[in-house]
């Protein structure tokens, strides 16, 4: 199973441009990395995309319009 970064989701939701679902997100990341994924951070690992969306809002990287996931304004690494 191959883990992926938050930075690296991240990175996906900025090179496509625009805001996607969630479903487009996992669609999007399948087809660079596959279906056998999970999601780590700086300070944790083994996360679903689920649990990853959760983070990044809980951390403002993102934001929802409704069903639509965006990326939040001057998101980035504070390390």
């Amino acid at each position: 199973m191959e883990t992926l970064h938050a930075h690296q989701v991240l990175n996906i939701l900025n090179e496509h441009g625009k805001d996607v679902t969630v479903t487009e997100l996992q669609e999007l990341i399948t087809a660079k990395h596959g279906t056998d994924v999970s999601f780590g951070s700086c300070s944790t690992s083994g996360m679903s995309l689920d649990d990853l969306i959760s983070f990044f809002v809980s951390r403002g990287k993102i934001a929802f319009d409704g069903e639509t996931v965006s990326m939040s304004a001057g998101c980035g690494c504070g390390h």
